[in-house]
């Protein structure tokens, strides 16, 4: 029987991982169908017949099939304890694993807490220092000194205000969301279009910082991830098609936009930098965009003593040995990475319970 087993539940994709280090993300968007939630988890559960114990953390709140992040909660507390049964634990950014009923009593301490989680155990792992964990759809920049998160905002709100949430990501980002214009040569400054004709993932897999996916539909006109469908997304900025362009005028937008988002990043993770001259200039990266958080962190704090990865941690944090891999789980680094708060949630939970 494995330790623990624990869900996160986001608005676009649902992930599961186990203490054991085994993870693996589905493609959900659950503000298209709240009521199949329950359906997802079973047959994410079903591979994992001899789990212990399970821990749930959640962001999916927030999406707007929901008419309040209250609602959401416990919406989705109740889908969930449905197929995880009354003896599931939910994390609140309290630090502490509450009951159902208590998940849906206090609302506002069990939403977005996947966060708080996947940081407090790297404080665990690292004592000081500072997390970047960039997702498809949100960026954390998270502090932690003495072994816990210190970061001065504890919701959406809060961490928005303090910079500590940044609402932009490898993925779901809408290109006209972080750029308004663009500078073609030969034709000067062009306006975009401002509609979701194409997102991130859109500009890193024409960059070759993600691989074509023909599979993947999650994409801003539901064809699948591949260049000449990206770059027909692309194109839809300049309210083109892509034969309409000439070569390296994709390229420019796609340049323009990395880089106006790498700046924004930049720039945050500075000031939050300067604001903790107390902390050491140690960081962890991990997410869907590890490889540009590592990048962030690069540039923004050159003289870093040291750099590692989510699951460099995990590889060193696990005694055991790894049970029998489900059929459509990952222990890859990469797929660990992007699961790293579901992880995080299954060893707190464990340790919770030896504690």
């Amino acid at each position: 029987m494995t330790g623990c087993l624990a869900f996160d539940i986001g608005g676009a994709n649902i992930k599961v991982a186990s203490s054991d280090g085994f993870a693996h993300s589905r493609p959900f968007p659950l503000w298209q169908s709240p009521e199949r939630l329950s359906q997802q988890l079973a047959e994410l559960l079903a591979g994992h017949p001899s789990t212990a114990r399970i821990g749930v953390t959640m962001t999916g709140e927030l999406a707007d099939c929901y008419e309040s992040k209250q609602e959401g909660v416990r919406r989705i507390v109740e889908s969930s304890r449905q197929v995880l049964g009354d003896d599931a634990r939910y994390y609140q950014v309290t630090g502490q694993f509450v009951d159902a009923a208590q998940a849906s009593e206090h609302c506002l301490e069990t939403a977005a807490s996947n966060w708080h989680a996947l940081t407090h155990w790297v404080a665990r792992q690292r004592t000081a220092g500072f997390l970047v964990d960039i997702g498809s759809t949100t960026v954390d920049l998270i502090p932690f000194q003495a072994g816990k998160p210190c970061s001065r905002g504890l919701t959406d709100l809060t961490r928005i205000e303090q910079g500590e949430l940044v609402y932009t990501g490898v993925g779901r980002s809408p290109v006209s969301c972080l750029l308004h214009s663009v500078t073609v040569p030969g034709k000067g400054e062009l306006p975009l279009a401002q509609e979701v004709f194409a997102t991130m993932q859109d500009v890193y897999l024409l960059a070759g910082y993600l691989p074509p996916n023909p599979d993947n539909r999650q994409t801003a006109d539901g064809r699948p991830l591949t260049l000449p469908a990206a770059r027909q997304r692309m194109s839809r900025l300049l309210c083109a098609d892509s034969s309409e362009l000439l070569t390296g005028e994709i390229e420019a937008i796609t340049t323009a936009a990395a880089s106006s988002q790498r700046a924004r990043l930049i720039e945050k993770l500075k000031s939050l930098i300067e604001y903790h001259p107390e902390i050491p200039l140690q960081f962890v990266v991990s997410g869907q965009g590890e490889w540009l958080a590592r990048e962030i962190v690069e540039t923004a704090a050159p003289t870093a003593s040291s750099l590692c990865s989510v699951a460099e941690l995990v590889d060193r944090s696990l005694p055991l040995q790894r049970a029998s891999k489900p059929a459509d789980a990952s222990s890859e680094p990469t797929e660990l990475s992007r699961c790293a708060p579901a992880y995080a949630v299954a060893c707190l939970l464990e340790q919770w319970h030896e504690a």
